[in-house]
């Protein structure tokens, strides 16, 4: 029952039918708490889908994300971590490229803490 801050970047490398995005992403979670039980970094590339014209003030989207995660875990024992992991999500990008976005990072377990989970991120996407 943590609650932790998210951030990310994406930068669009690929569009198609105006409405459907290939892209790189960067995500972090946990390192701008000052006692975090665990965070990470994240990057990969990621498939999203928006569900109007990207010209309104507002643009619904949903995707998915496949990348590679390192971070650290300070439990009773403290471990580091390297791994690919996987994203999927919903947000809401806003006209000028920030983004509020819910997603569900899938990372596994690690020194049985388990790290998966559902995290909200404000960002911007170049």
């Amino acid at each position: 029952n943590e609650t932790m801050l998210t951030a990310g970047v994406d930068l669009d490398i690929w569009s198609f039918n105006s409405t459907g995005h290939v892209g790189l992403y960067f995500d972090t979670a946990g390192e701008f708490e000052s006692h975090s039980p665990y965070a990470w970094y994240g990057g990969g590339l990621e498939f999203r889908q928006d569900f109007s014209d990207p010209s309104k003030s507002t643009t619904p989207y949903i995707g998915l994300g496949v990348g590679y995660y390192t971070g650290h875990v300070d439990d009773l024992v403290s471990d580091n971590f390297n791994k690919l992991g996987g994203k999927a999500f919903v947000g809401l990008q806003f006209r000028g490229g920030t983004f509020l976005e819910l997603q569900y990072n899938q990372l596994g377990k690690e020194n049985n803490r388990d790290l998966s989970r559902f995290g909200l991120s404000l960002g911007y996407r170049f």
